[in-house]
């Protein structure tokens, strides 16, 4: 999602349409505020944080999706599925070491993992090939 939003803004930029280069820009600040919260979150309750952002995360993405759909032209509630985004993302590479968003380095962990099983008869960690497939096939 971020490197899409990079080169968006850059594109922007380079066209100097600066509407659209605030606006990328702006959703990658959102998406890092989403990992800075999770983050914070969990150092201050590493037993629970990834449980009471949970509820948040699904109300920032019910609010876009009923957002998106009540002003279908605009594109400004982006902002709140960017904060849900960083903070999935900081849950996934945080706490269970599987970044959600990032299909090549699904796919090259998969294929590290399958290269565990065939050289050494098991993967690193038992459920980390059947996670990244499981990533992958959603």
């Amino acid at each position: 999602m971020m490197t899409g939003n990079l080169i968006k803004m850059a594109t922007a930029v380079a066209g100097e349409n600066w509407q659209d280069a605030g606006f990328f820009g702006l959703l990658i600040v959102y998406y890092v505020c989403g990992v800075c919260a999770f983050r914070s979150l969990d150092l201050s309750l590493p037993q629970y944080s990834e449980k009471f952002v949970a509820l948040p995360i699904l109300l920032l993405c019910a609010a876009t999706d009923i957002l998106s759909l009540s002003f279908p032209s605009a594109r400004w509630h982006m902002f709140l599925v960017a904060v849900a985004f960083g903070a999935v993302n900081g849950v996934s590479a945080g706490k269970v070491s599987a970044v959600t968003c990032m299909m090549t380095g699904h796919m090259q962990k998969l294929g590290n993992d399958l290269a565990d099983l065939a050289v050494r008869g098991r993967a690193v960690t038992q459920f980390k090939p059947l996670l990244n497939l499981g990533i992958l096939l959603c």
